[in-house]
């Protein structure tokens, strides 16, 4: 049986006084320049909510203090979570500015796979959702641990 760990610093980004509205309702109610500048800065809050910097710090966090350590310990584990989360995970991995990572563009449902050497981390491949093989076999070991199925635990 694979643990499965479950966190709030893994939640989606709050978006406070947006959450439960259409984007049209948002613009309608604020304005779409204000609207536009809360979705997609880096470090500006909608009124009651989180800016992609609050969640980068409680996800990448979490990230740090928990997964590193598994993996230190030689598991794999498979995080899943929201967009944003991953979004600034996979920054944080990659190296990306702020800047960056507000263009990184995170796939729903498609799986990204990293391995790591005890320091470092590499992009290995990212799992075609129509199958169980890597788009790029060039690390055949993680895409061998994908295929098998074994993941330490889940986060």
């Amino acid at each position: 049986m694979v643990p499965v760990y479950a966190d709030p610093a893994l939640n989606e980004r709050c978006y406070g006084d947006l959450q439960g509205l259409s984007r049209e309702a948002a613009i309608r109610e604020f304005g779409e320049e204000t609207v536009r500048k809360w979705r997609r800065s880096y470090d500006t809050r909608p009124p009651n909510g989180e800016s992609l910097q609050d969640t980068a710090n409680r996800s990448i966090g979490f990230f740090k203090s928990i997964i590193v350590p598994r993996l230190e310990e030689g598991h794999n584990v498979l995080v899943v979570a929201h967009g944003n989360v991953l979004r600034c995970i996979i920054s944080h991995l990659a190296g990306l500015s702020e800047m960056e990572m507000l263009q990184l563009q995170v796939l729903t449902a498609l799986p990204y796979a990293y391995s790591f050497d005890g320091k470092l981390f590499a992009e290995c491949c990212i799992l075609h959702p129509a199958s169980n093989i890597c788009r790029s076999e060039s690390h055949s070991g993680i895409s061998s641990v994908l295929r098998k199925g074994e993941i330490d635990s889940l986060i």
